[in-house]
């Protein structure tokens, strides 16, 4: 099981309670402020759930009360399945260039996927018409978000690599290669939710379904993410150049250039 999911199941309450507020300020001890509140829930949670205590009796000794987040797995888990291939061919033009053509495949099964429609709800002040498929009160009220991970997505990957190399004269080496690749996927980040940091990030995947009731409605391109992570994502293009130089003791990497798209 990925690391992340494994820290949603231990985490669960009441050894680590996650709480939604939804309103209140956000100045530390002052009446009323998001801090607060979130202490005095945890504090009502952990003094009646030794005895026994409901949602009901918790919310009589903290009107205030907000139910907490709740991460759960199915009976029968599967672990991410990836299968892959290539095929190259290789031919060499003259004595000093050679050229390779490869092709690589892949298709993943049972990726995480972190359905949170369990619990899900619109209520009459946000939807005054409703919204389709969500009542408008939660399921189950002693309960706020219910993320349940599913082992539901698929992926795939196809990419065509151009590799032309030329010896260019003794001990100088020239490398050109060309990629185009497409990704699909039902999810992105390998479907786990709750990255590291991830509240900082400005351009975060979508790392959960936009309809959790029609997993393979989100099947399409994979999400590119930034720079720093296109290695598994969408990037259709990418053109790379690099020189080595060989001299007669050790050798020296020239700096390589790279084009994405």
């Amino acid at each position: 099981m990925p690391g992340g999911l494994a820290e949603d199941a231990a985490f669960n309450a009441p050894d680590l309670n996650a709480f939604t507020i939804p309103n209140g300020t956000l100045a530390p001890g002052a009446a009323g402020s998001l801090f607060t509140s979130a202490a005095q829930a945890n504090q009502a949670l952990l003094s009646q759930f030794k005895s026994g205590g409901s949602f009901n009796s918790i919310s009589r000794t903290v009107p205030a009360f907000s139910a907490p987040n709740v991460f759960s797995f199915p009976n029968t888990f599967y672990q991410p399945t990836y299968y892959k291939w290539n095929f190259e061919v290789q031919r060499e033009l003259g004595g000093k260039t050679v050229l390779r053509v490869n092709y690589s495949g892949m298709h993943g099964e049972h990726i995480p996927v972190a359905d949170e429609g369990l619990n899900a709800y619109c209520p009459p002040s946000v939807c005054p018409n409703g919204f389709a498929g969500l009542p408008a009160a939660p399921p189950n009220p002693a309960l706020a978000v219910v993320t349940q991970y599913l082992s539901a997505g698929d992926s795939s990957y196809n990419g065509v690599t151009i590799s032309l190399q030329r010896r260019v004269s003794q001990g100088f080496t020239f490398n050109l290669n060309y990629t185009w690749s497409h990704a699909l996927d039902d999810v992105s980040n390998g479907g786990v939710a709750n990255e590291p940091f991830g509240i900082l990030v400005t351009d975060p995947s979508i790392t959960t379904p936009q309809n959790p009731f029609n997993i393979r409605a989100n099947y399409g391109n994979s999400d590119p993410r930034n720079c720093r992570h296109t290695s598994h994502r969408d990037v259709r293009q990418r053109s790379a150049e690099n020189r080595r130089f060989s001299p007669l003791f050790g050798s020296t990497w020239l700096p390589p250039r790279c084009w994405r798209k």
